[in-house]
């Protein structure tokens, strides 16, 4: 198991290259989906091909049912959910009106229930890299976990 710190940052680290929110939603969105594979490998013990073929939804749905008890696995759930609502907005609307806000405003919900790594100063930008690197290391760290 690597540090979740290093998770954090090499997750930080790709996504502080882009400058635009809706990038940096769809970039950590497949990063976020990335290391739901990595819990599902890890915790529900599936092989990559069932992994593979799982939206991100599914992946969502199957973590879930693992231990729908566990109140931080719900939690990281319930953040990763409302990227995907995001991000399906941002596919499916021609016009995905304050996208950015709400993006922003999820950042700080994130960062207010998971301590995070901090790389720089905080801006808008940085604040919503660092959630989603707070989030993609919480994840990771959740995989490898004790059951």
């Amino acid at each position: 198991m690597l540090p979740t710190q290093l998770i954090e940052w090499a997750t930080w680290q790709d996504l502080d290259k882009y400058q635009s929110f809706e990038l940096i939603l769809l970039k950590g969105h497949l990063q976020i989906e990335m290391f739901l594979g990595v819990c599902l490998r890890s915790r529900a013990k599936l092989i990559e091909s069932k992994i593979f073929n799982l939206s991100f939804h599914g992946k969502l749905l199957k973590l879930g049912a693992i231990d729908c008890t566990d109140g931080k696995l719900s939690m990281l759930l319930e953040f990763a959910r409302e990227l995907n609502r995001m991000r399906n907005r941002l596919a499916h609307e021609a016009f995905a009106e304050r996208i950015d806000i709400d993006l922003l405003n999820w950042a700080h919900d994130v960062l207010d229930k998971i301590p995070a790594q901090r790389f720089q100063k905080r801006t808008n930008r940085t604040i919503i890299t660092h959630a989603m690197s707070s989030l993609a290391g919480s994840l990771y760290g959740y995989a490898h976990s004790e059951a």
